[in-house]
């Protein structure tokens, strides 16, 4: 009798302890891979970089690209953009943006030395705001992302290159 009671306590302890587990599990970002310090730093620098849109930082937003920056955009123009052009639409696209929010998901981080590659899913909700009609448009897409990280001079990571391609649904 005392062995089947301290089973079924060892049972109830593995069960808790299995759910609490999967539960922290199911919170981390999965770096696939390896957890490299590298890694994580590319990690929390792609955080950032998505995080201004949030706090209105717009100013920022050149120092997460090196100077050769490109991006190819999931909304038009469907151009390569060069530096200059890239950031002035990710400037205007950040301060028109409402009520942002965005989760990132299946982020998978390669380093290869000085150089990073990154893919993920990326879903952004909230409104463009048009500040001549004062109309806003809902956003809610689901973005494929690429993007191409390189280490500047002094040892900061920087985009090279940025690629979003918008999910249909």
């Amino acid at each position: 009798m005392i062995i089947a009671a301290a089973l079924v306590v060892a049972a109830v302890a593995i069960a808790v302890a299995t759910y609490l587990l999967s539960s922290l599990i199911a919170k981390w970002v999965l770096i696939k891979g390896h957890d490299s310090p590298e890694s994580v730093k590319v990690r929390d620098f792609i955080y950032k970089y998505f995080q201004l849109a949030q706090s209105k930082e717009i100013e920022k937003i050149e120092e997460f690209f090196g100077p050769r920056f490109t991006k190819f955009g999931d909304s038009p123009p469907y151009d390569r953009r060069d530096f200059g052009r890239a950031l002035m639409l990710e400037q205007l696209h950040f301060a028109s943006l409402s009520d942002y929010d965005f989760k990132i998901e299946n982020l998978n981080i390669e380093v290869m030395d000085n150089v990073a590659l990154a893919t993920f899913l990326l879903e952004v909700t909230g409104m463009i705001i048009d500040d001549y009609s004062f109309r806003g448009t809902s956003v809610n897409n689901k973005s494929r992302v690429t993007i191409v990280l390189q280490k500047d001079k002094k040892d900061q990571w920087k985009m090279v290159h940025q690629h979003l391609s918008k999910l249909d649904g």
